[in-house]
């Protein structure tokens, strides 16, 4: 499960800013809306909001950059260069200041796995680690380092990290020594790229990124008919779901391809000419009634239909996984009812996993009292120079803001800042 999230010096971010999923002291919707594990109470979601170009989707990209970051080293691709070739880490520094262009960018996490609550982060340029340092704390709250490095110096490693010893001699300085770790079987070290791994972060504008969760839960009997399930509850017209597989057997590649490479292109051709077929009822002259209708998911559906199904499937492996999940525009496409209604099921009571959900949205109706708490609403905007910053309501004095506060009225009136001041109708 994931406690924070934080970052500086990447794209529109220039000084720290903080995502917190630790909850407040307040017990509004504390059944629905807080995981309870240990003496921990975390957040079983979070909404971002701010005015276009205000940066939320460059803390969804924060973090998908440090994801990426951390398991580039074990990427097939990666793992077959050369030690003479130079990897080059993906980070892009804040443009707007002249402080930030060399510096390097920095990224930390905290998270509970298993019995266990790791801090892990590191600080990057495109060429080299700057710094990286892992620690982890038991039940009893003592805080343990696994390891710190510091270019130009020694490489520490605690006690509890004996799969980091005599492995110095194969860190390079552009790789991160958890994934140098993991890449030579280490246990501690696996166990963190996994939940890594596990992190499912969407582009809710694009469709097609998305599908392949939901063609692996469309091969999977149950996972299947929970998704129609799903599609037939939403009052989309859908009777059914079936999935269309494009048959590997017709893909002819040249015969030198090596083996692992035509693994991925066969793959990768057989995902994108996979369809699911929506079933829909077909009616006579009478309106009654007459069989069915098997159309293109792809190719018949509306935008907003296509994206409800690709929604729908990654948010219930995160729920089967105990995962987290980021979606970017979560509500584009969709009517505001049915973006209510998959916040609902969401945080349900069929919900018993640890499953998180981490959401940017313009989706007003999501911020009312009755469906979301204080600390789960958060707000990005740009400071006088450019740089994102990011606020929760929680920050607000509870005289002021109540737990039963309209928040969206207010937000909309821009008493929480956030929101875009347009003049259009000025100058002709």
């Amino acid at each position: 499960m994931l406690i924070s999230f934080s970052v500086r010096n990447h794209r529109s971010i220039k000084d720290q800013v903080v995502l917190n999923l630790e909850a407040t002291n307040d017990d509004h919707l504390e059944e629905s809306r807080v995981i309870t594990w240990g003496k921990s109470r975390l957040l079983r979601s979070v909404a971002i909001y701010g005015a276009n170009a205000s940066g939320k989707s460059n803390i969804v990209k924060a973090i998908k950059a440090m994801q990426r970051i951390v398991l580039a080293a074990t990427s097939p691709s990666v793992m077959s260069l050369p030690a003479s070739v130079s990897r080059h880490i993906s980070v892009e520094p804040f443009r707007l200041s002249t402080l930030t262009q060399s510096a390097p960018s920095g990224f930390h996490v905290e998270f509970i796995l298993e019995d266990y609550t790791y801090s892990y982060g590191f600080e990057v340029t495109a060429v080299n680690v700057v710094s990286e340092y892992l620690t982890r704390k038991g039940e009893l709250g003592k805080e343990a380092m696994l390891f710190e490095r510091e270019a130009n110096k020694p490489l520490r490693i605690g006690d509890g990290f004996a799969e980091g010893k005599a492995r110095e001699q194969f860190l390079r300085p552009n790789s991160l020594f958890v994934s140098l770790c993991a890449e030579l079987n280490g246990e501690i070290s696996t166990k963190i790229l996994k939940w890594f791994q596990k992190i499912n972060i969407l582009d809710g504008l694009s469709d097609a990124q998305n599908f392949y969760d939901t063609y692996e839960r469309m091969r999977d009997p149950d996972g299947a008919t929970a998704l129609a399930d799903f599609a037939r509850r939403a009052d989309l017209g859908i009777s059914g779901l079936k999935l269309r597989e494009f048959d590997a057997k017709n893909i002819r590649l040249p015969a030198e391809i090596p083996q692992e490479v035509r693994d991925r292109q066969v793959s990768m051709i057989v995902l994108q000419n996979t369809d699911i077929a929506t079933r829909h009822t077909k009616y006579g002259p009478g309106g009654e009634p007459s069989g069915e209708v098997e159309l293109s998911l792809k190719q018949h559906e509306s935008s907003g239909t296509q994206k409800f199904v690709m929604l729908a499937a990654p948010l219930q492996k995160a729920i089967d996984s105990d995962a987290v999940v980021i979606i970017d525009e979560f509500d584009s496409r969709l009517h505001p009812l049915l973006t209510r209604e998959l916040f609902e099921w969401f945080h349900g009571k069929s919900n018993s996993s640890k499953a998180q959900l981490i959401l940017c949205t313009h989706d007003v109706l999501l911020m009312e009292p009755e469906r979301i708490r204080r600390d789960q609403v958060w707000f990005a905007e740009k400071d006088s120079q450019g740089g994102t910053i990011l606020h929760s309501l929680a920050e607000y004095p509870s005289d002021e803001v109540r737990p039963t506060t309209k928040f969206g009225r207010r937000y909309l009136l821009g008493i929480f800042g956030a929101v875009p001041h347009p003049n259009l109708r000025e100058g002709g």
